[in-house]
């Protein structure tokens, strides 16, 4: 558990640090929102705003949990956290970047999307299902049960995957 605590520390002090470095640098770079016509009059006057801001905290978080977890027991599981925050990061940074260069709110469409969400989804599932300590096996929290979710797995974490990072792309700023 302090582990884990010295690692939010760690990242937390590393966006505090890193973040006014990479702000000025993203309004150098041009690399400003452009706001959805049809919203809020109100919201235009954030046009321009910096955005793959998400690299501010993305990379100090995965830099902390890299330091941290070494050595650690739980180690073997690094990667497929790397390749999962990586991968899905891709995706925002390129639908980021086609907004940017286009000039335009639209980046991807849901589709353009959704398409390589659930691919790497259904990577990272079946990497999960076929390691021996994850396996398809849930443990209820609080209860001590166990369910051997056999190859309703795969599935089942597709859904988790791509529901969790579209929750996080739906609440994120004014273009969603």
């Amino acid at each position: 558990m302090q582990r884990l605590i010295w690692t939010i520390v760690a990242a937390f002090a590393m966006t505090i640090v890193f973040g006014p470095i990479v702000i000025p640098w993203l309004k150098r770079l041009k690399l400003g929102q452009t706001i959805y016509d049809l919203g809020p009059q109100t919201h235009q006057k954030k046009q321009g705003t910096p955005t793959m801001g998400g690299i501010i905290f993305a990379v100090p978080a995965l830099i902390a949990a890299l330091a941290f977890a070494y050595g650690d027991t739980r180690w073997q599981y690094m990667a497929m956290i790397a390749v999962s925050a990586l991968g899905f990061g891709l995706i925002g940074f390129v639908d980021d970047f086609i907004k940017v260069k286009m000039k335009r709110n639209l980046g991807l469409t849901p589709k353009q999307k959704l398409l390589p969400q659930i691919v790497l989804s259904i990577g990272l599932s079946l990497w999960a299902y076929f390691t021996p300590s994850i396996g398809s096996s849930l443990t209820v929290p609080f209860f001590n049960v166990e369910w051997n979710l056999g190859a309703f797995y795969i599935p089942l974490m597709v859904f988790v995957l791509v529901g969790t990072v579209n929750s996080a792309n739906l609440l994120d700023g004014l273009d969603g």
